[in-house]
């Protein structure tokens, strides 16, 4: 099978972000401490909204006049320049972001002190802008520092440093240092269970951190009960029907998401959507997020024209809100791009991936991760259209922007090279296809090492590998050397997906049919049967995948002289297609 590599936003989740936003000014009798107040409201408001160009003017109003009134180096100015980056981060404007946050823990620390509370929130704010911009090496040691001023600050067992903890352990999280993570999350429960009770709406947030924790270190089961934890809290804090909860929803339905559990998930994503429709309107950025997730998921249940209508409303969603040419509307456009080249109107997706690489290269540079990525999705509508010309320079440009970004073993480069390896089996260049497929399985083996991280995508990225070979092989008719290529990757496909994901049961029916044609009958029909039992539980009655399965499995019993289970195993086709 072909993994292929997309970009997706990611699921809702909680960051504590600790600001206190546009808290009033509280200057003498001056007559600007009302206009102060109002543009507070107002850049709030509209901060609240997802309308986040429309509040910069406000919030750069109200840092002007409080420079003025308060002096350019004033702790109310440091609050000011907080409030202004946050927005502009909102926006993606990362630089321009990054300079009042900077600024702002300078004055803070200029006036209050280097250990000073006010100077760890700010060194929060900044960390938390590199962390979205992925430059964690740079935001690591931020928050740990500002971990040190509250533990110094309010002791070891104050609910600040709770916060602290799991601002922290965020962060390990999303570079993949699970194992870091995962004590400092503990430490923070802990605290936060002592200082405020098990139910409390604090819990909650770092039940919501250790959920995605789990989910990401493939402990579904697990995600889900913490997740549905925190959801029961914030239901009977909050209501029902607050944004908190809906938070909650997109946490929880992305757990099951993980685990194929796909009839459980949309239900969950929709429930999102409603609340913050009624709590923000249809066109706030939060309602586009829960959109991409449902696409998302009718995706994976091949409904590739339902995923591109939901697509097309989270894009305009995204355009109103960041205009045409933002990186999320990009991401947005890629994900719809291969929504509609899956549903096989491939020269459809072409201008998409397009347009999404132009915006990406903009706002990035052409050396940035997200940039290999769309070049690669591009390059493959090119490889599918069979014009090999165009699409052989953007492989090989992915392979090496993404070397660039993040050098030369991570697993990214594995996925690019996987993407390469295909393409030059496809034009009958199997020496070069064998050596990056044998490139990308040495990144996977070694990320694969006790202690390592990203093992999800490792494992993910070596049964792709895995599966690339035994497609060469087969091609090369080496045949004796298949067999055994796709058990190993079958059962890498497991360990990182879980046994009842789709995407098993399409490696278990290749598998099967490699079984046929040495004439292991026996096994062929085991391996199907077991890919049958996946599709019919994750898969709706009347996709294609299960049909096929069936009508190979009607095959495999007729080979086995099994009339009266071909028989059934043909109608029983036949009655899912026509569903």
């Amino acid at each position: 099978m072909r993994f292929r590599y997309r970009q997706r936003r990611t699921f809702l989740r909680a960051i504590p972000i600790i600001l206190c936003f546009f808290a009033s000014a509280s200057f003498a009798a001056d007559i600007s401490a009302e206009r102060l107040k109002q543009l507070a409201a107002k850049a709030q408001t509209l901060f609240q909204k997802g309308r986040y160009k429309e509040a910069i003017p406000p919030a750069r109003e109200l840092l002007t006049l409080s420079e003025k009134v308060a002096g350019p180096e004033h702790p109310l100015v440091a609050q000011s320049l907080n409030n202004l980056a946050l927005i502009l981060q909102k926006d993606q404007q990362f630089t321009g972001a990054r300079s009042l946050f900077e600024r702002a823990v300078k004055i803070e620390e200029t006036k209050l002190g280097p250990e000073h509370p006010s100077v760890a929130r700010s060194l929060t704010n900044l960390a938390m802008l590199l962390q979205e911009t992925k430059d964690y090496a740079a935001a690591r040691p931020l928050l740990e520092r500002a971990l040190k001023i509250n533990e110094a600050a309010f002791g070891v067992e104050h609910p600040s440093v709770a916060v602290s903890l799991t601002n922290l352990a965020e962060l390990y999280r999303e570079s993949g240092d699970y194992v870091a993570a995962r004590p400092l999350l503990e430490r923070a429960l802990v605290i936060e269970e002592k200082s405020y009770g098990a139910e409390h709406l604090a819990t909650a947030v770092t039940l919501t951190a250790l959920g995605l924790l789990e989910k990401d270190t493939g402990n579904y089961k697990k995600a889900q009960d913490l997740q549905t934890r925190a959801l029961q809290i914030r239901q009977t804090k909050l209501g029902p029907i607050h944004p908190d909860v809906a938070e909650s929803y997109n946490n929880l339905a992305s757990a099951l998401y993980q685990s194929a559990k796909f009839a459980a998930a949309a239900p969950l994503f929709e429930q999102a959507i409603a609340i913050y429709e009624k709590a923000y309107g249809k066109s706030h950025p939060l309602v586009a997020t829960g959109l991409n997730n449902l696409a998302s998921l009718q995706y994976q249940i091949h409904d590739y024209a339902g995923a591109e209508k939901i697509y097309q409303r989270a894009l305009a969603i995204d355009e109103k809100n960041y205009g045409p040419n933002h990186p999320i509307v990009a991401t947005c456009l890629n994900n719809m791009a291969l929504a509609i080249r899956e549903g096989g109107a491939v020269a459809r997706s072409r201008p998409l991936y397009e347009r999404a690489l132009k915006i990406t290269e903009a706002a990035y540079g052409p050396n940035h991760p997200n940039v290999a990525i769309g070049l690669n999705n591009l390059a493959s509508v090119y490889h599918q259209q069979g014009d090999l010309n165009a699409a052989r320079p953007l492989f090989e440009r992915s392979v090496r922007v993404m070397e660039t970004a993040l050098g030369k073993d991570h697993p990214n480069v594995a996925t690019m090279l996987n993407q390469v390896a295909l393409f030059l089996k496809d034009a009958k260049e199997f020496d070069a296809s064998r050596q990056r497929y044998t490139r990308a399985l040495a990144i996977e083996i070694k990320a694969l090492a006790p202690g390592q991280k990203d093992t999800a995508v490792s494992l993910n990225n070596l049964a792709t590998t895995m599966s690339g070979l035994a497609a060469l092989l087969e091609d090369t008719e080496q045949y004796e050397a298949i067999v055994p290529l796709y058990e190993q990757a079958v059962s890498q496909v497991e360990a990182s997906l879980g046994a009842k994901h789709p995407n098993l049961a399409l490696n278990l029916k290749t598998l099967a049919s490699f079984y046929a044609s040495q004439g292991k009958v026996a096994e062929a029909v085991k391996t199907d049967e077991k890919a049958l039992l996946i599709q019919e539980t994750a898969l709706p009655p009347q996709d294609p995948a299960t049909v096929d399965t069936l009508q190979q499995l009607a095959a495999l019993y007729e080979k086995q002289g099994r009339q009266d289970a071909a028989v059934q195993a043909l109608a029983r086709a036949r009655g899912e297609a026509a569903k």
